[in-house]
């Protein structure tokens, strides 16, 4: 069996990867014995076939995960497993693991690896979310750490972070220790994002200060169009104003 995991958001690749890990020692081997991990850029090619095609010890089934396969400059060592694994030629008895970042490939040999894997049954994609999935998955992630947040603060944080989950796992973290069991809120957000404010936020500001309201309302119109929502512009104006106090 081959598990391909691939793609550009790497934080839940990596989460994946260790499920599968976890459900691998629980399920067939809870020593350990029968669970090889190799960086396969550091590795030399040797070594990583003899693990691939070593049997189980005391056990009916082998993991052999290799991260950066494709990464790595062994264009040769890509084909002989290309080769390997269209003949057939893998042992039955190991679950073959490879995870892999989402960098663009070049080398013609890897990019004939890379395709194959594509094709294969437990081949997973992870590319990075954005829109609703994004917003879906910062809620339920706040809810599985014990935490409660506000749709709108789910919107600022998506718009801060972006698909960056690494970013926004952190940032989740110490919002849900700081909020203490309190719902997580747009200003929270704001405290908690290494933002800098945009220009038309201060001069927002200025405006606000400055009585002018024909130009307040101007740039808050942009920002709607822009996509911004009241909760998270109230939000800036807050962290900014406190700023300058």
């Amino acid at each position: 069996m081959i598990i391909f995991l691939y793609g550009a958001d790497t934080f839940r690749s990596r989460q994946h990867l260790y499920r599968i890990i976890e459900k691998f020692k629980k399920d067939r081997d809870p020593s350990g014995l029968n669970v090889i991990r190799l960086d396969t850029e550091k590795a030399e090619p040797s070594v990583i076939l003899n693990e691939i095609l070593a049997s189980p010890f005391l056990a009916d089934r082998r993991l052999i995960v290799l991260e950066n396969l494709l990464r790595s400059k062994n264009s040769d060592f890509h084909l002989e497993l290309l080769a390997r694994i269209e003949e057939k030629r893998l042992p039955d008895s190991n679950v073959l693991v490879i995870s892999e970042s989402g960098e663009k490939i070049t080398n013609k040999d890897t990019k004939k690896l890379f395709d194959r894997l594509k094709g294969e049954k437990y081949a997973q994609e992870f590319a990075p979310l954005d829109g609703a999935k994004l917003v879906a998955w910062i809620t339920d992630t706040t809810q599985e750490r014990g935490g409660t947040i506000s749709a709108a603060a789910v919107r600022a944080l998506a718009g801060e972070s972006g698909a960056d989950l690494w970013s926004l796992s952190g940032i989740l973290d110490q919002l849900i220790a700081y909020a203490d069991k309190r719902e997580i809120t747009p200003v929270d957000v704001a405290e908690f994002t290494e933002h800098r404010a945009p220009d038309n936020i201060f001069a927002l500001i200025d405006f606000i200060v400055g009585k002018q309201p024909k130009q307040v309302f101007t740039m808050i119109q942009e920002q709607y169009r822009e996509g911004k929502d009241a909760f998270y512009l109230l939000a800036m104006l807050v962290r900014q104003g406190r700023i300058l106090i």
